[in-house]
């Protein structure tokens, strides 16, 4: 036996081969062998852990590594979403250089090409310092006022930024909106901006607070004067309609001119008349305005819009009415006690004194009932907009009989 294996070496070692090589090539028939293009997501951990510091970096998201493996390897890798993973816990202040590399998890396979990235990543301590607040105004006030002196409610504000970013700052700039001021007020700076020495914005710095409050003095100029509007009418609406509200847009106008003639002149201003006479419905119109002498509008062809609003006066009136009987049988009579009631109405005077009888009615549904002496309740009938204050009484007897047959 031992002599035949000698002697048959080299053919078993020959069938072994063959019969490897035949599954080699069985195998690559049913998994072959491909290239894909495979995305490695960067993943940064440890930032959290830093909050008192500013990390900056030029870590790349994604690495694009071409891998050369069997197609279900390729499919399991690309399944698992690959990423490289950059540690910044045990890093401490200073510059840091990384090699972003990605390394392949599956077997067998190799990476035939990849994007190597080397990243740099710096960590700064935060600091925190003071820097002055300076005041400026952004707009301009209404026309004939301007804005006089303007105080801080605080003169400094707290910085927080690295070392490099706070040695730049040697201001914070608040900008304080004024447009179309007319009255002295505390105003609130929204933005408070970080700037270097030549006034350059200095980016990356927290500011606290983060607004501050100003108290703007706004002046109005001598020869200019604000005047409410007054509304002047003439007439008077129809009977039994009266004006309810009056508005007018603007309620101000401005006029100018020398000093003592604008300083002179009185509290208000008037509209041209309005014309209400026999209105029964609103007044919506443009006037002018009644300009003083030795003044004059600042814009010379302002109107403004009047509003007036024309309602029916509410009032009552007392009416007596007949009940009357609903649903009573051909066989049957009624007598009602008493033979009339009282309503007091109430609504729009107008519509009040052209009630008919046919427009308020009180009566009384018999339906179905029979023979006998009944206790029952009014039902009123009104128009629209007029309603039933007061009804005396609210019930009332109805005697129903059937006449007797002549012998």
């Amino acid at each position: 036996m031992l002599r035949w294996l000698v002697n048959n070496l080299g053919l078993i070692v020959l069938a072994l081969t063959m019969a490897l090589i035949l599954w080699v090539i069985s195998a690559i028939q049913s998994d072959p062998i491909a290239e894909a293009q495979i995305q490695y997501r960067v993943q940064v951990q440890g930032e959290e852990r830093l909050s008192d510091f500013v990390v900056t970096s030029n870590i790349p998201s994604l690495i694009e590594t071409t891998v050369r493996a069997p197609r279900s390897k390729l499919a399991e890798l690309q399944a698992t979403s690959p990423k490289i993973v950059i540690d910044l816990v045990d890093l401490g202040p200073g510059q840091h250089v990384f090699r972003v590399q990605p390394t392949l998890a599956i077997e067998p396979g190799s990476i035939v090409s990849t994007q190597v990235a080397t990243a740099t990543v710096s960590i700064e301590r935060l600091m925190q310092g003071k820097a002055p607040i300076k005041l400026s105004t952004s707009g301009v006030p209404a026309v004939g006022f301007r804005v006089g002196a303007t105080k801080l409610d605080a003169d400094q504000a707290t910085i927080i930024a690295t070392q490099s970013v706070l040695s730049r700052v040697a201001a914070i700039n608040a900008v304080i909106q004024v447009d179309g001021l007319r009255a002295s007020m505390d105003v609130n700076a929204q933005r408070l901006v970080p700037v270097d020495a030549s006034g350059t914005v200095v980016r990356d710095v927290k500011i606290t607070p983060d607004t501050v409050q100003a108290r703007v003095s706004v002046e109005q100029l001598s020869n200019y004067r604000d005047l409410p509007v007054v509304v002047k009418w003439r007439g008077q609406p129809a009977e039994g309609y009266s004006v309810v509200d009056i508005t007018v847009d603007p309620l101000i106008v401005t006029v100018f001119g020398q000093a003592d003639a604008v300083q002179g002149t009185k509290g208000f201003i008037d509209t041209l008349d309005v014309v209400i006479d026999n209105k029964q419905e609103d007044v919506d119109e443009r006037v002018g305005v009644n300009v003083p002498p030795g003044v004059s509008l600042v814009n010379a062809t302002q109107t403004v819009r009047v509003r007036m609003l024309i309602r029916p006066q509410i009032g009552s009136r007392t009416v007596k009415r007949k009940p009357t009987i609903l649903g009573l049988s051909s066989a049957l009579s009624a007598t009602v006690q008493p033979g009339q009631v009282d309503i007091v109405l109430s609504g729009p005077l107008p519509r009040l004194t052209k009630l008919t009888e046919d427009d308020v009615r009180a009566t009384i549904d018999v339906v179905g009932l029979d023979e006998g002496r009944y206790e029952l309740t009014l039902q009123l009938v009104a128009p629209d907009a007029v309603v039933a204050t007061s009804l005396l009484p609210k019930t009332v007897q109805v005697d129903l009989v059937r006449p007797k047959k002549k012998p």
